[in-house]
């Protein structure tokens, strides 16, 4: 019996060594922000898009396929303004994933992110202020 009782340690050893932290799960509605996603969480991410290159990005439909991804996201970025609105509400409310709805700290939508203005065309963000109530 003493040979043995390593093997029940076995999976409780495994979990204390493991990495302290998974991929974020990032649910991107288009291409475009699951590039970006990509590109800046390098390996400490995995990313789906919801939409393709080609594909009308107001043309989606609600699958079971994007129910589950939505289901395991941990962060969901949409262009928002009403872009995803045909589908994205229907994949939110299917998911019941409470972390990643509107107003919550997982849903990032990049239309109501603040704007932010250059005097003279510069490019020098140090002259760089908030544009109220003006979005893009």
């Amino acid at each position: 019996m003493r040979s043995h009782r390593h093997w029940l340690f076995a999976p409780l050893l495994a979990a204390w060594f493991a990495p302290a932290s998974a991929a974020l799960n990032i649910f991107a509605t288009v291409p475009e922000w699951g590039a970006l996603s990509d590109e800046l969480g390098g390996d400490k991410v995995e990313v789906f898009s919801a939409t393709k290159g080609l594909q009308d990005p107001h043309q989606i439909q609600a699958r079971p396929a994007l129910i589950a991804k939505v289901r395991g996201a941990d962060l969901l970025i949409c262009t928002g303004a009403e872009l995803e609105i045909g589908w994205l509400p229907v994949l939110l409310r299917q998911a019941g994933n409470g972390a990643i709805q509107p107003g919550r700290p997982g849903f990032l939508a990049a239309a109501e992110l603040p704007v932010f203005q250059c005097c003279s065309g510069s490019t020098d963000l140090s002259e760089a202020t908030i544009a109220q109530d003006k979005r893009l």
